[in-house]
């Protein structure tokens, strides 16, 4: 009898110390899990950052019936100036506002030819404004958030021109407090 319980006891032990084995080991696959995957992309409001709009790629709808998809992070934005322009920057001093007038843009103006390196300015009387470049071949060339400082929004765009790229448009909106876009502008360009 004394064999029996002692294996009795031998098995409950090794019984309860696999349950235990098993339950750390879930736990550990589910960190992983957890702590493994990427970043949201609801947060659309960092220069360069990503938005759910769609990249160079055949699901891009011209005009405002923009279709959602993520885009890749080898997408351009801008260097955030802060409101801040250089002297020997000309800007359209009457500029394209939105139907709220909360944001004017005067740089770049319409139907100007668009490269990287120029530079994205204008007034605004919201905390920050978000633009985005698309092209009407290939869809999202960049996007981002620029903070306004005193009234004012600058940034130096940077982005990758496609060879089929010729025509776009550039928009700039600001979010409301549901993550809806509002006060949009919206020019067309040229590359």
């Amino acid at each position: 009898m004394k064999k029996t319980k002692k294996h009795s006891s031998s098995f409950a032990r090794y019984w309860v110390a696999l349950t235990i084995l098993v339950i750390v080991a879930g736990g550990l696959i589910y960190g992983f899990r957890y702590y493994d995957k990427p970043t949201s992309t609801v947060n659309t409001k960092q220069t360069g950052g990503v938005d759910k709009l769609p990249t160079a790629q055949n699901n891009y709808q011209s005009g405002n019936g923009h279709s959602s998809s993520s885009s890749s992070s080898s997408q351009g934005g801008a260097i955030d100036q802060n409101g801040q322009t250089s002297t020997s920057t000309s800007t359209n001093s009457q500029g394209v506002s939105s139907t709220s007038n909360a944001i004017t843009l005067q740089q770049p103006i319409a139907n100007s030819t668009l490269i990287s390196g120029d530079t994205i300015s204008g007034t605004a009387t919201v905390s920050s404004v978000d633009y985005r470049i698309l092209d009407d071949a290939n869809g999202q060339l960049a996007q981002g958030t620029l903070n306004v400082v005193n009234g004012s929004f600058s940034g130096i765009l940077q982005f990758q021109i496609y060879s089929n790229s010729t025509t776009g448009q550039l928009d700039v909106y600001s979010y409301d407090a549901n993550g809806a876009e509002i006060n949009n502008i919206s020019i067309p360009i040229n590359f």
